[in-house]
Parts: C-alpha cells; sequence; structure tokens
C-alpha cells in the first residue's frame, strides 16, 4: 500500500484512477473476492449533493461496493463507499462507510471486515449513522426551486447572483432525478423490470443523462405516434434549457452535406435529430453520426471533399475564424456536444454500428400497454374536452382497430382527430334501422380501410 500512503484527503484526478485499481486489488487479494467493474459511472443524488459513483461488483458472490466522489469536485475526494451483501441495481446500499475527509486507507480495514463476514459486520456497526444523505423530513425541491426563484429577483450583488443561480440549477436536477439514483447505461431499456421504471420513464431519464453531458448520446427507435418526442422535448424545457442556445432541434430530411454543417454548427451544444430517418440510407451520413455519436471524449468529425477548407493543424477558435471570414465549412473539426437521435425505425432495423455507441431505448408496447398509454396521454390533451368523452373516444378506436382493417395504428394523431370529432358532435343519423353518433360515423369514415 505504499502507493496509497501519499494520499490523505484527496487524489490527484489524474491519480484517481490508478488509486482505486489499487484499493481494489488490495481487497480482492486480502478478502478473496473477485471484484469486477460496471462499465459506467452511477449518478446518484441525495439531499442537495450530487454524487459521482464507480461500481465493481463480484460474480461469485453477488457482494458489491462503490466509490463516490463530489461531482465536479476537482479535488477528486473519495467522499463515500456503498457495499451491498447481495447488489441488485434498484437496491440501497446494506452500509455506507463516510470518509469524511479521512484517507481511503483509513477505512480499508472496515471494507476487509463487511466482506469477510458482512452480517457480523452491520450488526456490530447497526448503531452508526449510515444515511446522513437522506432529505430532512418536509424537504420538497418544488417548494424550495419555487422560493430560490423569488429570491433571485431580488439580489443585486453578481456573486450572490451567480450561487443563487447554482442552488436553482441543482434543485431543478433534484426535481428531474426522480429516482434516488441511477445509471447512465446503454442497457437501461433491459433493465426496466429490476428498475420498475416504464419504457417512457427510461427515455426521460436516459434524456437527463445527454442533455447535463453524463453521456454523449441517445438513440430513441420503436413505434410513432407514441410521444417519444414530447418526451424528449418536456424532459428539456423541465431542465431549463433553451432552444438554439442549448439544443438544436433538427427535423425532417437532410443530405450528408446538410449533416455534416448541422454537426459543425452545432458542435458544442445538443443537438435533437427528429423524424430524420432518411440521413440513415446514406454509408457517408452513418459514418458522421457514428463519429459524433461515440463514447469517446474527443470525437473528431471530417469529411474531406472539394470545397472545404482544410483545418487539420487549426485550434477550434480559428476554425470558427476562418469559417466566419470564408464561409467555407472545415474539413474536420472536434464535436463536444450531444446528440439525441429520435427514429419511428424499430430498433433491429437499426443501423448496429450506430446503437453499440450510446444509450439506446426501443420503444415497443403491446396493445394493452398503448391503451394504457393513450389514457395518460390524454390528461394532457384537449383541456377544454372532458375526460369521460375523451374516453368514449379511445374505447371506440380501440373497438374499431380490434375489428375492423385501418388505415392508422392507434396513436397520439388518431386519438386527438377522435376526441375533436366526439367533442363537436351530439347528434345522431339514422342509418337503415339504426341510429348512430355523428362522431362515430366520422371517426369510423377517417380510420376503416375500404378497399
Amino acid at each position: 500500500m505504499k502507493y496509497l500512503s501519499k494520499f490523505n484527503e484527496a487524489f490527484l484526478p489524474s491519480d484517481k484512477e490508478k488509486a482505486i485499481d489499487t484499493i481494489i486489488n488490495y481487497i480482492e487479494k486480502k478478502a478473496s473476492i473477485d471484484l469486477n467493474p460496471y462499465d459506467e459511472l452511477w449518478h446518484i443524488q441525495k439531499k442537495n449533493l450530487f454524487l459521482v459513483g464507480q461500481l465493481w461488483i463480484s460474480l461469485k458472490s453477488s457482494k458489491a461496493l462503490r466509490f463516490n466522489w463530489i461531482e465536479n469536485d476537482l479535488r477528486s475526494e473519495i467522499h463515500s463507499i456503498d457495499m451491498w451483501v447481495d447488489f441488485e441495481f434498484d437496491s440501497n446500499p446494506d452500509f455506507t462507510l463516510n470518509l469524511e475527509g479521512n484517507s481511503v486507507t483509513s477505512v480499508l480495514p472496515g471494507i476487509l471486515k463487511f466482506f469477510e463476514s458482512p452480517e457480523i459486520f452491520i450488526k456490530n456497526n447497526e448503531n452508526i449513522e449510515t444515511a446522513e444523505f437522506e432529505e430532512p423530513e418536509g424537504f420538497d425541491p418544488k417548494e424550495e426551486l419555487e422560493k430560490a426563484e423569488k429570491r433571485l429577483k431580488r439580489l443585486k450583488n453578481p456573486k450572490s447572483i451567480a450561487q443563487q443561480q447554482e442552488l436553482i440549477e441543482k434543485l431543478r436536477g433534484s426535481i428531474a432525478y426522480s429516482e434516488r439514483s441511477e445509471v447512465e447505461s446503454e442497457k437501461i431499456n433491459m433493465l426496466d423490470d429490476d428498475l420498475k421504471i416504464d419504457v417512457f420513464k427510461a427515455i426521460e431519464l436516459n434524456t437527463i443523462q445527454v442533455a447535463r453531458g453524463r453521456s454523449n448520446s441517445l438513440i430513441v427507435t420503436g413505434q410513432s405516434g407514441l410521444g417519444k418526442t414530447r418526451v424528449v422535448m418536456d424532459t428539456i424545457e423541465s431542465l431549463g434549457m433553451v432552444k438554439d442556445v442549448h439544443y438544436y432541434h433538427a427535423k425532417g430530411t437532410a443530405t450528408t452535406a446538410g449533416l455534416y454543417e448541422i454537426l459543425f454548427k452545432n458542435r458544442k451544444i445538443l443537438i435533437i435529430f427528429d423524424d430524420c430517418d432518411d440521413v440513415l440510407k446514406e454509408a457517408d451520413s452513418v459514418s458522421l453520426l457514428s463519429a459524433s455519436l461515440d463514447t469517446y471524449e474527443t470525437r473528431e468529425v471530417s469529411r474531406l471533399v472539394r470545397g472545404y477548407f482544410d483545418s487539420t493543424t487549426m485550434s477550434d477558435k480559428e476554425i470558427q475564424e476562418e469559417y466566419e471570414k470564408t464561409g467555407k465549412l472545415p474539413n474536420r473539426f472536434e464535436f463536444t456536444g450531444e446528440v439525441i437521435f429520435i427514429s419511428n425505425l424499430p430498433e433491429e432495423k437499426f443501423d448496429k454500428k450506430l446503437l453499440s455507441r450510446c444509450l439506446h431505448v426501443d420503444v415497443h408496447l403491446s396493445k394493452k400497454e398503448v391503451v394504457d398509454r393513450m389514457k395518460e396521454i390524454m390528461k394532457k390533451l384537449t383541456p377544454d374536452v372532458e375526460m369521460e368523452k375523451k374516453l368514449e373516444a379511445l374505447d371506440y378506436l380501440v373497438f374499431l382497430i380490434s375489428n375492423y382493417p385501418t388505415k392508422f395504428d392507434l396513436n397520439i394523431r388518431t386519438l386527438i382527430h377522435s376526441i375533436n370529432l366526439r367533442a363537436g358532435n351530439e347528434e345522431k343519423m339514422k342509418i337503415g334501422d339504426k341510429e348512430e353518433f355523428v362522431w362515430k360515423l366520422l371517426v369510423k369514415k377517417y380510420l376503416i380501410k375500404t378497399k
């Protein structure tokens, strides 16, 4: 442990990874346990404190530990160590060792005792407070945010304003993070049963990960008309992001040249590609997206064609100045922003090279799940229409789709159309020997295939 002896309260950022590896090797050897790193970092929000964690899991015994440090802390201090006897993705740790500024080496004996005899260790330490980050009773982040925003309006001092804005940002993050802890993982959709979140909650959580720069990219694939885009945009707006300042929303078709220009002009912010499936038909476009969606910290995007200026040795500032002066695009640049790509293609038809580089959520709902989704969505649709009439429209839609060949699937568009027809028609019409509501006849005419 000589390597660790020179580190007291904190590690240098460049040394943290080596130090943690050294600690893990020491624990594996002394406790005769296998500890395997989980590929992605965890982002944990406890009270008003945001932590980043590196998880290590024993595949042989299911024991686990996680090193936590304060997000964006330049000192890279290890804040606490969480430990599990039987790790599950939706479970809180069985015990937390809070370092309180002390050296990691001071708690190594405790970690070893935990892995050797966890039940005895927990029993011997059951009176020690381990949940110091629990939110205080009555703490409501929405209420605190409202108070903080009112205080901000009264402040005059620039330093105080900056501090208050930082607090507001943290409170907004607290509201957005409705889960106590979540992991950024491209496998999050596969873990829905364990995490107890539906597919649209998965889209929301992954969008937060990307919007906050904790992951480079997200691809949302699957059924159209169920509100994939709405979830992404609502989440973006809930984080206080401003269009064309913090993010760029690209819709529709784009050539390879157009895609390259979008990536360059918005290279430092979040880009949301919405219903831009045509760009996937060109191999060159797929290559450009692959470069920008990658997990690497430095992502170089290039297009070596005539008419672009050579930017091989130029800094980003020099590239921007040349672009503003000549109006020409560079033949290569560094992309430091984030990308969310929303597609109506099913997962199996999506380019595997792209999926492997990103967080990914696939929306594939059963008929019952679609109906449940429509019931949830229509609470926000056409607020001037009574809920009873909305449900009548939905029930009739489900009946038609279940019993007739229809032009369209059950989705938000068909639901809105049917609700509007139901809301504006109370009359009946006689058809043969039967009377039928006019709105049902209109919905049927709109939806049913005639040939």
